[in-house]
């Protein structure tokens, strides 16, 4: 091929490689949500007047960096040659730990450690527990405040050196600590059970935000003990070890999802499918009433028991499912009651007997 026409040819694929990502960003859709960085994507503003120009500019320059075209493809492949060269994580929300665990830094987790409540915090926290508390015990409902820990919590030895020099009283356990003393709120600190059981195996995923499913039927289990000292009639169901089954996840972890690296790093997992979870109805659906609620739409399990439990959760209800065999119906509801109207109208239209708040450590820095 002579000269002249290899160079052009270098050049139209060179070029080709520049102006791809600027088509890419006017023909793609443009998410509302990105799962790889657990946050919203700026939207696309509306200009309105030259007034606004400087605002709608800088608006406008978020919207394009959010939506560049195949920017999380780029990123991945960006980390994926990183991570072959042993490069630590370029993500703002991924930490790197050692022996292969890797850690969420987003929601300003790392501050729990480093940081403390301020004495109103501390009063707004125990004020709004205790308002909820109240509200449900006049009409003779069991209230329940559940904390899952953060994987930081279980497993601080494979946090970075400079983690395990700065940690001190975790905001989770100054919080424990004026509830008891402030409140009558009965608050289920899930961490010393785990702690116990990983000294013999593994609770959480190294790649995930979560808990695995060994680590939720700990979870499931310590919920039904609390429940069971104010209503007997809850059973305990105890986990086995040797009811799991490790094999690889077929699934990525999410935090390896935010580095790009959903393809390259995979682990094994316990798995466990209830078979007494087959004579319950699942995935019911609820209605929502007009409220906004952060992951899936509200959904019910119904099964063969007397009571009913409302649940207002997080991701951290993952695993939990079991928890409806003691109940007649369980309501699961995708976020916070920090709305006591929310927490009233469902209260009034499901009439559960037990409502459970499950909040995981990290969202605890939300004062509601």
């Amino acid at each position: 091929m002579p000269k002249k026409i290899s160079d052009l040819v270098l050049l139209i694929i060179f070029s080709s490689f520049l102006w791809l990502p600027l088509y890419g960003f006017f023909i793609a859709d443009k998410k509302i949500y990105s799962p790889n960085e657990k946050r919203t994507l700026a939207q696309k503003p509306e200009f309105s007047s030259i007034k606004t120009l400087d605002f709608f500019v800088k608006d406008y320059t978020s919207y394009f960096n959010d939506h560049f075209g195949y920017r999380e493809r780029l990123v991945g492949s960006y980390n994926k040659v990183l991570n072959l060269l042993g490069v630590s994580s370029t993500s703002k929300k991924v930490i790197e730990g050692k022996n292969g665990w890797y850690f969420y830094a987003g929601d300003a987790v790392i501050d729990q450690y480093s940081t403390s409540f301020t004495e109103d915090e501390l009063q707004k926290w125990a004020q709004h527990l205790e308002q909820k508390r109240q509200w449900l015990e006049q009409r003779g409902i069991v209230y329940l405040f559940v904390i899952p820990p953060n994987s930081h919590t279980i497993y601080s030895e494979f946090m970075p050196d400079w983690f395990l020099q700065t940690k001190k009283e975790s905001r989770k356990d100054q919080l424990l600590s004026y509830l008891q003393k402030h409140t009558k709120v009965d608050v289920l600190d899930l961490a010393p059970a785990l702690l116990e059981v990983k000294k013999s195996t593994l609770v959480y995923y190294k790649t995930d935000t979560h808990w695995n499913r060994l680590g939720a039927s700990v979870a499931r289990y310590e919920i039904e003990k609390k429940l069971h000292q104010r209503i007997p009639s809850i059973s305990p169901a105890s986990y086995l070890n040797d009811d799991f089954i490790w094999s690889p996840r077929p699934e990525s972890g999410d935090l390896a999802v935010m580095l790009g690296l959903d393809k390259n790093i995979r682990e094994d997992a316990p798995f466990f499918d209830n078979p007494k979870m087959q004579s319950c109805d699942q995935n019911i659906p609820v209605q929502s009433y007009g409220f906004k609620f952060r992951g899936l739409p509200p959904q019910a399990t119904e099964c063969d028991g007397q009571l009913k439990l409302l649940i207002f959760h997080d991701s951290y209800a993952y695993g939990l499912e079991a928890l409806a065999l003691n109940f007649k119906k369980v309501v699961y509801l995708w976020r916070f009651a920090d709305d006591m109207k929310v927490l009233e109208h469902y209260v009034n239209v499901e009439k559960p007997d037990v409502v459970i708040e499950e909040r995981v450590e990290r969202f605890l820095s939300d004062v509601p």
